[in-house]
């Protein structure tokens, strides 16, 4: 007798990945946060995606997508967004969701357990000053 099976993991159902996509013409830099302390900070040409940040879930839901604190978009002409989880900038993203702590999905590509929150040219051209 043949017994054929597949086990999940359930370390693996609960994790999921996040990425960022610059899907503008121009170059941007990205900064993560998370309690102060720098996660990540990088240049994301056109059309370049980030390495993938795995999460866990919390009491098996996600609350939110980025873990983070606070996230900054800085785009080659100094304008950008920047949110923190408190949203007390009022710098953040204004035609769709925040990638940190959203309960919203609006701005990500979800397939699977993988979010990718695109920065679009939209993005670039409504982008706050962020020299004031």
């Amino acid at each position: 007798m043949l017994f054929m099976f597949s086990c999940t993991s359930v370390e693996d159902e609960d994790l999921y990945v996040v990425k960022f996509k610059n899907n503008s013409e121009h170059p941007l830099t990205l900064k993560l946060k998370n309690l102060e302390q720098l996660i990540d900070s990088l240049t994301i040409l056109p059309n370049e995606t980030t390495p993938e940040y795995v999460h866990s879930k919390i009491n098996n839901e996600f609350k939110g997508y980025f873990h983070g604190d606070f996230i900054q978009v800085t785009f080659d002409n100094g304008k950008g967004y920047i949110c923190d989880k408190t949203e007390t900038t009022n710098l953040c993203f204004t035609t769709k969701g925040s990638p940190l702590y959203s309960e919203n999905p609006t701005g990500f590509i979800i397939k699977g357990n993988v979010y990718t929150y695109e920065i679009t040219q939209d993005d670039y051209e409504k982008a706050h000053d962020l020299s004031e």
